[in-house]
């Protein structure tokens, strides 16, 4: 029922957007209009603006470092013990949650590729209500979703119950609406007079797409499966419900410790956790980064 409301509820969101957003299609025009962005002084509101910035930085990032460092300085020789056995865990949880969390992101991108592209190409009452319709699984409760994916398996699939193929295909279809996102804005910034020339040289959709689509959105596809990679990595209730008997995560190592109030054997786990979150923003950012840079050197 609780999950219910809370689709209920993006169901009410997505009505909205709809209504603001009308019929309009939102697509580059002219790579020849892009110029320079303008800066602007903030004035008195400086103070104010650094001051936010530092808080969320402090409350994001140097608070769960601050802890972590003091989870390492008070271990007992007991605690000391229990994590030097755990410790063992962190090389194979570190390999499995990165193949879920890659596994995860080119299943959601390849779902989300086609709805992308027809959102951007088509407009029509049936493709706007198939791209809205994709943002009502991540409305749903990651417990919700992971217990009914573990009842539809163990009920008509027997033999996928207990599968982390599984796992695999509950986080794309969880997280695939991020990928959505990030696909549609960037076929979005692809001109149409650029598929119709193509396709005007004897090229038909699909190889118009290979060859000249998805070249130009590969910033937005790199975007879209770094966003998930980082969901996946954060996510745990989907991990618990589903993940195979004998396999370990760093989310599932983490929880197993640090509900035991064993703080320093779960630090190592938390401390990758990190490292594995600030790499793919770092690789989110410096994409992006050269992206900007190569088109205002382009302009």
């Amino acid at each position: 029922t609780l999950a219910c409301v809370s689709i209920l509820l993006c169901i009410v969101i997505l009505a909205i957007e709809t209504r603001l957003r009308g019929n309009a299609a939102y697509t580059g025009v002219s790579h020849a209009a892009r110029r320079q962005p303008e800066r602007y002084g903030l004035g008195r509101w400086t103070a104010v603006v650094l001051v936010g910035l530092t808080a969320i930085a402090t409350f994001s990032v140097e608070i769960p470092v601050y802890a972590l460092i003091r989870w390492f300085e008070q271990a007992t020789p007991q605690s000391s013990a229990g994590a030097a056995a755990g410790i063992g865990d962190l090389f194979p949880a570190t390999l499995t949650t990165i193949g879920l969390g890659i596994s995860a992101a080119i299943l959601s991108l390849l779902l989300a590729l086609p709805i992308a592209v027809l959102a951007t190409r088509y407009r029509g009452l049936t493709v706007s209500a198939l791209e809205r319709a994709t943002y009502l699984s991540f409305a749903l409760p990651d417990l919700v979703a992971a217990i009914a994916f573990a009842y539809a398996t163990s009920q008509y699939t027997g033999a996928l119950y207990g599968n982390i193929v599984i796992l695999v295909l509950a986080y794309a279809v969880l997280f695939f609406p991020i990928a959505v996102l990030a696909l549609r804005v960037s076929f979005g910034q692809i001109e149409p007079s650029m598929d119709e020339t193509a396709r005007s040289l004897g090229l038909g959709p699909i190889r118009s797409l290979l060859r000249v689509g998805l070249p130009l959105a590969r910033p937005g596809i790199a975007a879209g499966g770094v966003l998930v990679f980082a969901f996946v990595l954060s996510d745990l209730s989907t991990t618990q419900v589903l993940l195979p008997p004998g396999m370990v995560t760093l989310g599932t190592d983490f929880w197993a410790d640090s509900s035991t109030v064993a703080f320093g054997a779960s630090a190592p786990f938390a401390a990758m956790l990190m490292l594995l979150a600030a790499g793919a923003t770092y690789v989110l950012m410096s994409r992006f980064g050269k992206t900007r840079l190569s088109s205002a050197a382009a302009a």
